[in-house]
């Protein structure tokens, strides 16, 4: 007979649930940018739905997070490699407006993984996240068999800074 949950254990579960909620709704309204009635209630249910899935992957151990030290300064640089890559795609776009051709391309970088365990999960998540949150580049494919990450670059110019610091090398 499986064993019932304690007090605490689903205290903490709730307070993770509406921590969640209130993050899941705040990106909802900075997606939306309304604040309409029926904007705010589809945005509650939303939020809800993303939580309550959010906390069923973690009871049910169908996925395992576990960031390591080095990866968490990767996302606390990614509002400066938004703003970098932002430049460089509007350098791209006045290349093109003067007649110079698009230099789109899909790129392979070599990006060894050690496993699946849950720091090397999250390791790709945060590269796959952030590299893709940047405009100049989509993470298309991580093959973790050969140690390579598939990427498309609008403007081309090395290993994209997210991916080389979690250890890409062109």
């Amino acid at each position: 007979m499986p064993r019932r949950p304690s007090a605490r254990s689903l205290a903490r579960t709730a307070l993770a649930w509406v921590a969640q909620a209130a993050a899941f709704f705040g990106v909802w309204l900075l997606l939306v940018a309304k604040v309409s009635p029926g904007e705010l209630l589809v945005g509650v249910l939303a939020a809800a739905l993303a939580a309550t899935a959010s906390q069923l992957v973690v009871a049910e151990h169908i996925a395992a997070f576990a960031p390591q030290a080095r990866a968490l300064p990767v996302l606390a640089r990614a509002p400066w490699e938004i703003l970098v890559d932002t430049a460089v795609v509007l350098g791209e776009l006045a290349r093109r407006l003067a007649g110079r051709p698009g230099r789109g391309a899909l790129v392979a970088f070599d990006f060894p993984t050690s496993g699946d365990d849950p720091g090397e999960a999250a390791r790709r998540a945060i590269a796959t996240l952030v590299t893709t949150l940047s405009p100049n580049s989509v993470v298309v494919d991580v093959d973790r068999a050969r140690g390579r990450v598939l990427v498309h670059l609008l403007a081309p110019r090395g290993v994209p800074a997210p991916l080389a610091r979690l250890g890409a090398r062109a």
